[in-house]
């Protein structure tokens, strides 16, 4: 598990956890699951999400719906609940410019 490339391979399809070591950036590849850790790795570096950010009215909000989705949804009630997400969604869509 301390080897680069096997921190690369465990990372994969998590939602961007970025392997813990510099060493492990060179196996990264250029599918999919690759672009979202070099994107979480892009947010530690930069600190904003300008690869993402020019398509919202105010990134800050939109991060809160998440924020107070994962709130509820995960912390709270346990459960998917389609029609929270529903509700959240349209704050999201709400947000886009």
């Amino acid at each position: 598990m301390t080897r680069p490339d096997i921190m690369v391979k465990s990372h994969k399809g998590t939602g961007g956890f970025i392997p813990p070591v510099d060493e492990a950036i060179k196996y990264l590849g250029n599918d999919e699951q690759d672009e979202v850790i070099k994107n979480a790795i892009k947010v530690m570096n930069q600190g904003v999400l300008s690869y993402i950010a020019p398509i919202w009215k105010d990134w800050g909000q939109v991060k809160l719906v998440y924020d107070e989705l994962f709130k509820k949804m995960i912390l709270e009630e346990g459960k998917l609940d389609v029609d929270m997400l529903e509700l959240y969604q349209l704050q999201i869509d709400a947000q886009r410019k």
